[in-house]
């Protein structure tokens, strides 16, 4: 049985806690940065999926003064998942549009499910609003945008370089690396897996995948919460025994990690 894979040794655990130590970031840079650890590591491409919890609602909206015309929008849903941008504003900052913007969020904004928060909402706020309304529109535009990358899977690749090293066959990495410009196919092959670590064969889902190609695939998560998949790609013949159990480990420090940096975020 593949899945019966031996143990990591106290050496790889050290490498991996050692190199996810560096990925202090914001928990929204964190999966793609810990991606590029995981290619680095194993030789092989590797991707990140974040999943999407549609019944999730906004939490909090922050509005944080960085320069005279300068702001870090930053976004926080009820499931943990954070965005910031920073933005441009073109008034000055100053005590009353933080007042304002604060509140027209809080009436408008903060407990609404992401689906619900669309396009024709924000033009119905705005036109309630008034001159308010005209004077906010980039920033609630802005707000708006980044809620909707919210709602989104996002799928990241790193180490693409590293596709031609692992197959014998020139032509098999090349329509591997064909399918990764194809993000809907690897997101439809990643969302599949409802174990916590799986090993997708090319041959069972086709879609492109090559039957000389493989996917392990582990979850990383925050409490009983998913966050998110991290994996990677290559030939058939890897070593299963060594990946699954490094990999499975690497999502599970990674999940640590994301969970106390969405907590540092919330106090």
């Amino acid at each position: 049985d593949i899945m019966n894979s031996k143990t990591l040794s106290p050496e790889i655990k050290l490498a991996i806690d050692s190199t996810l130590e560096t990925v202090s970031h914001t928990p929204e840079q964190m999966p793609g940065r810990a991606c590029q650890i995981l290619a680095d590591l194993t030789g092989l491409p590797s991707f990140t999926l974040t999943v999407t919890n549609y019944d999730a609602k906004i939490k909090r909206v922050r509005l944080i003064p960085m320069g005279k015309k300068t702001l870090l929008l930053a976004i926080i849903s009820t499931d943990g998942v954070t965005k910031s941008r920073i933005v441009l504003s073109d008034c000055d900052v100053n005590e009353e549009l933080l007042s304002v913007f604060s509140n027209i969020c809080k009436v408008f904004i903060v407990g609404h499910k992401l689906q619900e928060l669309s396009t024709a909402y924000l033009q119905t706020i705005v036109a309630r609003l008034g001159d308010y309304g005209l004077m906010l529109m980039p920033l609630l535009s802005t707000t708006f945008d980044v809620i909707g990358e919210m709602a989104e899977p996002r799928l990241e690749f790193k180490g693409e370089s590293n596709l031609l090293s692992g197959y014998r066959r020139e032509s098999d990495a090349l329509r591997l690396g064909e399918l990764i410009k194809q993000k809907e196919a690897i997101i439809a092959l990643a969302s599949r897996m409802s174990s916590p670590i799986a090993v997708v064969f090319g041959d069972d889902y086709g879609r492109g995948f090559s039957g000389s190609s493989s996917m392990v695939v582990a979850k990383y998560r925050t409490g009983d919460r998913e966050l998110g998949r991290i994996g990677v790609i290559g030939p058939t013949r890897i070593s299963y025994e060594q990946l699954i159990p490094s990999i499975e480990y690497f999502a599970d420090r990674l999940g640590k990690l994301m969970t106390k940096a969405l907590r540092d975020m919330e106090d």
